[in-house]
């Protein structure tokens, strides 16, 4: 993934479900229309909305098929979910991570319970300030007559299953742990600094490493030259970007960066 394609995107058992609401719409993947809302044109642009479903994996197979024989890059997938079937929220995320998938949460939107598996899938994530990220117990909608050892049979391959996908996404199995102390009927919405623990706020580790190769070599600097004015960037340029994330308008935030990175703060 590009740098100019990141800075872009800133601006802008199947029956096992994480879904609080029983009575939710069924979901959709839907093409984003707008240019001002997608990260950069001709890449993939679409939103994963409602409750997630095997159909929405079908879906977003297709989209990544496409997307990897036309040689797009920069595939970007706004959320709007309340949850759905965990196994298929997490082929979704795989589908995501092939694709080097840029994910947002956006405005008031939110991200609740299987929604979080997708969200992982993603290399770079965007949330709004006011988005919500939710996280609660998986549980079944089976109200047949099963025993006990059937069930824990079930718990422990989701337990499996969960875990492996968040350690391929260099996430922590904690953020799997802390779903199962909720009960299904709730949903802890994580705070900001959880989000940070959790590394859902973050870009992907590898993914970061070469977008930070990338940078040093755009402004013809040496990495630990980069990282230390990366972190200028932070400082100095923080106002903007609280601004910028207020209004949209990101025209500060990036030249007062490119003045950073090629001339230092000083």
């Amino acid at each position: 993934m590009s740098t100019q394609s990141i800075e872009i995107a800133i601006r802008v058992g199947a029956t096992v479900l994480l879904s609080a609401v029983a009575s939710l719409a069924y979901g959709d993947v839907v093409p984003i229309q707008a240019r001002n809302e997608c990260p950069s044109i001709g890449s993939e642009c679409h939103e994963i909305r409602g409750v997630i479903t095997e159909k929405d994996l079908g879906l977003v197979r297709a989209i990544a098929e496409r997307a990897t024989k036309n040689r797009q890059q920069n595939s970007f997938f706004r959320l709007n979910s309340k949850g759905g079937d965990v196994d298929a929220a997490i082929q979704i995320g795989r589908y995501l991570r092939k694709l080097s998938a840029i994910a947002a949460v956006v405005g008031t939107n939110e991200c609740l319970s299987a929604c979080v598996f997708v969200l992982a899938g993603a290399t770079q994530r965007l949330l709004s300030p006011v988005a919500q990220i939710g996280i609660h117990r998986p549980y079944s909608l089976r109200t047949d007559i099963r025993d006990y050892r059937e069930a824990q049979k079930e718990h422990s391959r989701l337990a499996i299953t969960a875990k492996t996908y968040l350690e391929e996404m260099n996430l922590p199995t904690s953020l799997y742990d802390a779903m199962m102390r909720v009960p299904p009927e709730s949903i802890r919405v994580l705070k900001q600094q959880e989000l940070v623990s959790f590394g859902l706020e973050q870009t992907d580790p590898v993914e970061q490493e070469l977008v930070d190769a990338s940078e040093a070599r755009k402004y013809g600097l040496n990495k630990l030259e980069y990282i230390r004015r990366k972190g200028e960037v932070s400082n100095v340029c923080a106002g903007a970007w609280s601004t910028g994330q207020g209004t949209g308008n990101f025209d500060e935030y990036f030249s007062c960066k490119e003045r950073v990175m090629r001339r230092g703060s000083k």
